[in-house]
């Protein structure tokens, strides 16, 4: 009886430690539903985790449906959403996240020891038993909850970027693939005028109203045409499989169809009122930095707790000598004489005061970007307007005069050729002016929608969880 309560008072201390760190479960998909509102309240498409459950079927169904017919822009991007297999293996970061949250809020596994010893050639023996657990990961566990809490909330930040950046990365490709698909249109008209054209010269030829070297230029722009309309088919063919990449599509799925023209510039100007203060109050870059700065600001407390003790165990031991029981607490603690971790409250009060500038250098940018953003949306803007109202119908006007003129006899073919090759030059100029136009406007949307191209997010999450992850898993 007397060892039965010595052993129940040994291990029933390390399982009231235990039970204070309360009932820590893993909740699958945990935080998606915040990035999947975060995500619709951005860009206004939905997003998909597949779980291998019924609703994939479902989720496959409405791809199948969306990739009927002619894609919008929008439901380009909601099949790479909601298909992109690349996306899919992201959304298991959450998961990863979600298990260091649940790691950090339990308590280090009590040690128990023991030691039998025989003396006196075996007539009696010792019996040792110890049980011992981690007391400072009991005084620590809030803080350490806190910084794994700050990695979660980043890793949410982070996925909700790299949506947003594909949602980008389709809506550039399906400009590039619309603008390609319009070169292609109008190369195919150039090559079938001035093809047309070298059958009309080359009868003149044989008349012997023109030479061979007006003849050989009039072939030189022909073949110059067959060249340009072969580039822009392989160039179309490149962006159909990039966006086949970014859409998760294979096989008979690759057939689908989208307009052959870019949209016209809209009547209405883009908002760009406040822009620079709505560029930084939707910054997902800026809020990673933020959690950031706060979990950097836990972890230096934590530093200073653990820097006068580093380590701490308590426990209960138990020894049997010669059939009598003799039990109690027992500590061991470790004393700070040659490391004092002035190294560790060093190194994480500079991540701190980087983390601080880096804030600041982010936000400098951000408004540097959202003014030069604009700038460049409004300028490539003018520039189509420029092309399609004065450039486009000069260049019309002035080879339906040079036709008259040439066929009055009045101007020699080598003038008509020059103003016939000016105006395939301004037609690419103009398509290039108009992808730049909505290339332009993709970017400051994203912008909007809280995510710098080319932004740090993805460094500093990583950074903040390689930074605060000895201290969230424990000890």
């Amino acid at each position: 009886m007397v060892i039965i309560k010595g052993l129940f008072k040994i291990i029933f201390m390390p399982v009231v430690l235990m039970s204070l760190a309360g009932c820590a479960s893993i909740q699958p998909q945990k935080g998606f539903d915040e990035v999947k509102n975060s995500v619709n309240e951005r860009i206004g498409q939905q997003v998909y985790w597949k779980t291998g459950g019924t609703e994939d079927r479902q989720v496959a169904e409405q791809v199948k449906m969306l990739l009927q017919g002619q894609m919008s822009l929008d439901g380009v991007i909601q099949v790479a959403l909601l298909n992109n297999p690349d996306l899919q293996a992201t959304y298991e970061d959450l998961g990863i996240a979600q298990a260091s949250l649940v790691q950090a809020g339990l308590l280090s596994n009590p040690v128990f020891s023991g030691a039998l010893r025989f003396v006196g050639g075996g007539e009696s023996s010792t019996l040792d038993i110890d049980v011992s657990q981690n007391f400072l990961s009991i005084l620590t566990l809030p803080i350490r909850k806190k910084l794994a809490h700050f990695e979660f909330e980043v890793a949410k930040l982070r996925l909700t970027g790299e949506i947003i950046d594909l949602a980008s990365d389709v809506r550039q490709s399906y400009y590039d693939a619309q603008a390609n698909e319009q070169a292609v249109e109008m190369m195919g008209q150039v090559v079938a005028a001035t093809g047309a054209m070298l059958t009309s010269a080359q009868k003149l030829h044989d008349a012997g109203n023109i030479n061979d070297l007006a003849l050989d230029r009039q072939q030189a722009i022909h073949e110059e045409a067959r060249l340009l309309l072969a580039d822009v088919e392989t160039a179309l063919m490149l962006d159909r499989e990039r966006l086949n990449i970014l859409m998760g599509l294979w096989g008979k799925d690759v057939a689908w169809k989208i307009s052959k023209r870019l949209p016209e510039v809209p009547e209405a100007y883009f908002d760009m009122q406040n822009i620079k203060k709505r560029v930084i109050e939707k910054s997902l870059d800026l809020a990673a930095i933020r959690f950031r700065i706060e979990g950097l600001t836990k972890r230096l407390g934590l530093a200073k707790v653990t820097s006068f003790i580093p380590d701490l165990d308590i426990g209960y031991s138990g020894e049997r000598d010669g059939g009598v029981w003799g039990n109690g607490p027992a500590i061991s603690l470790q004393i700070p004489i040659f490391d004092m971790g002035q190294a560790k409250r060093f190194r994480v009060t500079s991540e701190l005061r980087k983390a601080q500038w880096q804030y600041m250098a982010m936000a400098v940018e951000l408004r540097a970007v959202s003014r030069s953003t604009a700038i460049d949306l409004r300028a490539s803007r003018a520039k189509v307007d420029h092309l399609s109202k004065v450039l486009l119908p000069l260049r019309q006007r002035i080879i339906n005069g040079t036709m008259l003129e040439f066929n009055a006899m009045q101007v020699g073919v080598f003038r008509l050729l020059e103003d016939q090759r000016r105006q395939i030059e301004t037609g690419r100029d103009y398509i290039s002016a108009l992808r730049e136009y909505w290339f332009s406007r993709a970017n400051l949307e994203q912008l909007l929608s809280g995510r710098l191209t080319g932004s740090p997010l993805g460094r500093e999450g990583k950074a903040m969880q390689s930074g605060m992850g000895e201290e969230s898993r424990g000890h």
